[in-house]
């Protein structure tokens, strides 16, 4: 980073600083970030721990369609442990599924591996629903998704009949086209 800044922020009594709006802007820090302060010979370097990522369903921005979001609760960001744990996530929709008027279910069909995620929203466009729902439906593929033994960071080659069933649970052909190029 070449950028050149030069900044104070006050410590207050409680040993706290306000991180300068510029600074966050630059290094994109959202609520719910950690910051670090790691000690390297005599100089002490600020970084940041994202512990949160925007919402993908509202983008960040906490409203649907003039309403509060439902997966994120209106937050615009989403935990990083919710996404590590995909039915975290399931769970946290549930639970507030009165309040939101969403329902979500999880049907397991014995004749595939990955649960199939459905989102039944009554006043959101068909389209929203079904980005929403291929979101949901690809933290499960990547989280059940057998890995190679040889790279764990790649998964395992299906064939294609399994391929072809994997990508019938997704609704838009671009959640498809993204999944395919996963195993291939």
């Amino acid at each position: 980073m070449d950028k050149k800044i030069n900044l104070k922020s006050t410590v207050t009594s409680k040993r706290q600083i306000t991180i300068p709006k510029e600074v966050c802007e630059l290094l994109n820090i959202k609520r719910g970030d950690q910051a670090l302060f790691i000690m390297e010979d005599d100089r002490i370097i600020f970084d940041i721990r994202k512990e949160s990522v925007d919402c993908f369903a509202c983008f960040g921005e906490g409203k649907l369609y003039g309403e509060e979001c439902f997966v994120c609760k209106g937050e615009g960001v989403l935990n990083n442990d919710e996404l590590k744990d995909v039915y975290k996530l399931i769970s946290k929709v549930m639970n507030s599924s009165l309040k939101y008027s969403v329902s979500i279910g999880l049907q397991q069909d014995s004749s595939t591996i990955f649960s199939k995620v459905s989102i039944i929203k009554s006043n959101l466009p068909k389209d929203q629903k079904n980005r929403i729902q291929d979101e949901i439906q690809k933290l499960i593929i990547s989280q059940q998704a057998p890995r190679s033994i040889q790279d764990i960071n790649k998964f395992c080659t299906p064939t294609d009949i399994l391929l072809e069933e994997i990508l019938g649970l997704l609704s838009t052909d671009s959640a498809k086209e993204e999944v395919k190029n996963w195993f291939r």
